[in-house]
């Protein structure tokens, strides 16, 4: 074997190389000296025997390099190296070396196939609580977008291709009205078969107050950039495998979007939907009879709230909402009942020191209350100075 690039200046190499284009010279240039190191034989001295074999009469001996090949096709299998980089690189560089020096070798049906290998891996179908996890640190549009994609099944591809006016948010006015588990049909741009599924109150919620921010405008893009770009698929691919590593680092090299779609479609199948449903839902071509078979929006949302308890990312939001107008209704009721006790019940006191105390002490007491009504002095002001009086009353008293 010569050393470093010593073999480019070999004569065959030279013969090799005629009429190739650039690309294929550095491809070739760059995969050869793997079979070289290999081989442990020169250019030359690979094509003298070649020619040798080839006059023998003994079929292992003209074959010689043949089995050469395939002794390196199973070493490269060993060493790990992918199916497509065996059998379109190192394979192929081979095989044009001899057949462009017009002794091309011979090989016989499926000889040189590559074992596709199994990935060790196993996919990775993120739970409801790993993505909860996800939106919590995403910003107003990425949480719309993660819902969209998690919520309803679709691929980055419909999210690109997805416009305002496609949905149903705004009444004729012009005001916003969408609520609930929105039905939504539309075909998918993969496929072009019919998706019928339900966009979220979740992922409504989302989308209304990303669309409020952009003063709601009524048709174009719904997902845009902060450049005010349709997002592009490339662009949603990487938007939220970002914020994957940000939230689960070990599992970013297994994000694809497709993850996504799983974990919609694990959703319905624990929610128990039944299958030819669940083809409709996850945007799948009804087979045989199935197709011929009318399936209503009313299916779909009952379906769909079934499978939304195993989507939720913010089980009990709307309850959560109720108490919180509750509580802030009891707090506002507390603080009337104290200004009222403060006003009406000292007014109790006022009147037992009256008997106490006189006249001056009520015509005082009076006085601090008009300038209270007239705001002259805060309530905790006039709460001091009249629990201030009433002590210096009953203890003269």
């Amino acid at each position: 074997m010569e050393k470093n690039n010593e073999w480019l200046n070999d004569e065959y190499v030279k013969e090799w190389f005629i009429g190739l284009s650039e690309a294929s010279t550095h491809n070739y240039t760059k995969e050869f000296p793997k079979w070289l190191a290999f081989i442990k034989m020169t250019p030359t001295e690979q094509i003298d025997k070649r020619l040798n074999d080839l006059q023998s009469k003994n079929p292992r001996i003209r074959a010689f390099f043949e089995r050469k090949v395939v002794e390196f096709k199973d070493k490269l299998e060993k060493e790990g190296y992918a199916k497509n980089t065996i059998e379109k690189n190192y394979l192929r560089t081979v095989q044009s070396f001899f057949a462009r020096n017009r002794l091309a070798l011979e090989f016989k049906r499926g000889e040189l196939t590559v074992e596709r290998r199994r990935k060790v891996e196993k996919a990775w179908v993120p739970s409801n609580e790993e993505i909860r996890v996800m939106y919590s640190m995403a910003d107003l549009r990425d949480r719309a977008l993660l819902l969209m994609l998690y919520h309803s099944g679709y691929s980055e591809i419909d999210v690109s291709n997805m416009n305002i006016e496609d949905f149903d948010f705004y009444d004729k006015n012009g005001e916003w009205k969408a609520s609930g588990h929105m039905y939504h049909k539309r075909f998918r741009e993969k496929t072009d078969v019919e998706h019928m599924t339900c966009i979220s109150e979740e992922c409504l919620h989302d989308i209304k107050l990303m669309l409020q921010a952009r003063n709601f405008p009524k048709d174009g893009a719904l997902f845009l950039s902060h450049k005010n770009q349709r997002l592009s698929v490339r662009f949603i691919h990487q938007a939220l495998k970002k914020l994957c590593a940000k939230a689960h680092p070990d599992k970013a090299k297994l994000f694809e979007t497709k993850n996504l779609r799983d974990t919609y479609h694990d959703a319905l199948a624990r929610a128990d939907v039944k299958e030819a449903i669940q083809k409709r839902m996850f945007g799948h071509k009804p087979q045989g009879a199935e197709a011929n078979y009318y399936v209503s929006a009313e299916t779909i949302k009952e379906a769909y709230k079934k499978a939304f308890r195993y989507l939720t990312i913010n089980s009990g939001r709307r309850e959560r909402e109720e108490l919180e107008t509750v509580h802030k209704q009891i707090t506002e009721l507390q603080a009337t009942i104290k200004m009222m006790t403060h006003m009406y019940g000292n007014r109790i006191y006022e009147d037992a020191i009256k008997k106490v105390r006189g006249e001056k002490f009520s015509q005082d007491m009076t006085v601090l209350h008009e300038k209270f009504e007239r705001g002259e002095i805060t309530l905790e002001e006039y709460d001091d100075k009249t629990n201030q009086a009433l002590k210096l009353a009953l203890k003269k008293s």
